[in-house]
């Protein structure tokens, strides 16, 4: 508004400057130097506070809305992350909302500052002489037309290449985890052809928001510049014929010279406008997605009962259940493990059981009680997981074992869970110990490191319930003998689920499940379903070698 207000004063100055030459005081041409000098220090003040002030906000609505993107990507179901791209989601919570960050700081600025400016200066030229000042509102319409036809396009094109963006980010997050099997391979051309292409597709859609802009910006300032090219004309007519002071006549013509930068100004901003509009959309379109259901309430001990009652469960957009009706209980305790091909439907069992996948009929129950009965956060508390593939992050190795609600437990906690895992032998070898930090995944180690190095996490834990999935599969011989005894000492005091790996571990279980299209197809120890000579003699026949998951 302080900005804004100077234009207002720069027109009633050439005014005053008319009046000074025409003026014989010298007391008016000092006071007149004086104006100038003011002018130009609240024009400063008013353009840095409008410009740090703005920013400030900006900066701090896109922190805010970038926490809250990544707050509720945290509490969304499973569900989101196997059907959205990494990449892509990566792709909102950078570039999208930096594309926000623009239409919230400096687009919003200058259609504070300038759209002000035009106020304060439309507002003279009425006081001036109204009647002239009416032309201002003749090609209104035409000029809201094509605004409003630009704008619909330049959001369409903005949202084309935020999805464009997304797809550079998915390539480029495929090529950066998967280089190993991309060189393995030599699959190094076919990403660079799928890299140029998204990016030609990006660069394209960029191109056409350029033309839509360089289109309507030129468009709007035409007809501006024919209603100003009119304003004087007329003006100069008035001036003419009319009684009116010289002084007057430059003032309101200074007026509306200076309506030409704002204007201009506000229809170059439409373009990113529109640009973070879409990339808002983008956002919201997130965070307007439900969250995990955690709608229970219960903190009671958890023992390790755990019985499947009828469970069904379909995918969402699949047609054909995964899980149909699924029925067994297992003793706090005891060991299960569960076996079938590939596909069905193992891992998808033992999601159930932490809440991550929903069954669309029958319950899950632990303890007796249906498992969305208790709390969310703590029911996983009360389930420690290890799978194929363990995920370690770029923290030290202390962290990465007391993860997460872990992070309390005493170094000689950590160091006994790291010796029942077998890992204390490559983690004393490192030169920080329990201080060295990993690469990203913990790269810089063997499969059998990382895994030894989940294994400990889950040791730590100490919970009632332990799912193993595939979880020595990473492991050589002599470690997987390691590891063996280590988990028969952990899985001794829980209720343990093996999705099957190794032999030894299912010979071992209390009850073994066959699996097959989500089906149980047999059901008992190592002994009884050998005798009934069915699909896990089968199975144990042929080692496993079509059983693992």
């Amino acid at each position: 508004m302080l900005y804004a207000i100077t234009q207002w004063a720069w027109a009633e100055l050439m005014k005053f400057l008319i009046e000074a030459f025409e003026s014989s005081s010298s007391n008016n041409r000092s006071n007149l130097a004086i104006f100038i000098i003011l002018i130009f220090f609240f024009r400063g003040v008013g353009s840095f506070l409008g410009q740090y002030g703005i920013s400030h906000v900006s900066r701090h609505v896109v922190r805010d809305l970038r926490h809250t993107l990544f707050l509720h990507l945290m509490h969304l179901p499973q569900s989101f992350f196997h059907r959205e791209s990494s990449g892509k989601t990566i792709s909102k919570v950078t570039y999208n909302i930096e594309q926000v960050a623009g239409a919230s700081s400096d687009a919003f600025k200058i259609l504070v500052q300038e759209g002000l400016t035009v106020l304060v200066l439309l507002s003279y030229l009425i006081y001036s002489n109204w009647q002239l000042s009416l032309l201002f509102f003749l090609a209104a319409p035409i000029i809201a037309w094509v605004v409003v036809v630009a704008s619909k396009r330049l959001r369409a094109l903005s949202e084309k290449i935020q999805h464009s963006m997304g797809d550079v980010s998915h390539i480029t997050s495929e090529a950066v985890q998967g280089f190993q099997t991309i060189k393995s391979y030599g699959a190094e051309s076919q990403l660079v052809d799928q890299f140029q292409h998204a990016s030609e597709n990006n660069c394209k859609q960029s191109m056409k928001l350029a033309i839509t802009n360089a289109l309507s910006v030129p468009l709007v300032q035409f007809l501006v510049g024919i209603q100003l090219a009119l304003l004087v004309a007329i003006a100069f007519y008035l001036g003419t014929h009319l009684e009116t002071k010289a002084s007057e006549f430059m003032a309101y013509l200074t007026a509306a010279a200076l309506m030409t930068k704002p204007l201009r100004q506000l229809t170059q901003v439409n373009a990113v406008l529109q640009n973070g509009i879409a990339a808002a959309t983008s956002v919201f379109s997130i965070l307007d997605l439900p969250q995990e259901v955690d709608e229970g309430n219960i903190n009671r001990e958890i023992k390790g009962h755990v019985e499947f009652d009828k469970v069904r469960f379909t995918y969402p957009g699949e047609t054909k259940p995964t899980l149909k009706d699924i029925s067994f209980s297992v003793e706090p305790g005891q060991t299960i493990a569960l076996v079938g091909k590939t596909g069905s439907g193992k891992t998808t069992l033992v999601d159930l059981i932490s809440c991550f996948n929903r069954p669309d009929s029958g319950q899950v129950l632990i303890d007796g009680v249906s498992n969305q009965a208790y709390n969310l956060q703590y029911l996983r508390e009360n389930i420690a997981f290890v799978s194929q593939a363990p995920r370690l992050f770029a923290i030290s190795v202390r962290d990465n074992i007391a993860f997460g609600q872990l992070s309390k437990k005493t170094d000689e906690e950590i160091w006994d869970a790291a010796r029942t895992a077998h890992a204390d032998q490559f983690i004393n070898q490192m030169p920080a110990k329990l201080d060295q930090v990993l690469a990203e995944d913990g790269m810089q180690l063997s499969g059998g490191q990382r895994q030894r190095l989940a294994i400990a996490r889950a040791v730590l834990k100490q919970a009632p319930i332990l799912i193993l999935d595939e979880a020595t599969s990473a492991l050589d011989n002599e470690s997987e003998k390691l590891v063996q005894a280590s988990l028969s000492k952990l899985m001794s005091n829980c209720t343990t689920f093996v999705v099957a790996h190794r032999l030894s571990t299912v010979e071992r279980a209390d009850q073994i499940i066959v699996l097959d299209q989500g089906q149980i197809l047999e059901q008992g120890t190592h002994g009884s379903l050998l005798k009934k000579d069915g699909a896990y003699a089968a199975l144990y026949r042929a080692g496993f070698g079509t059983a693992e998951a």
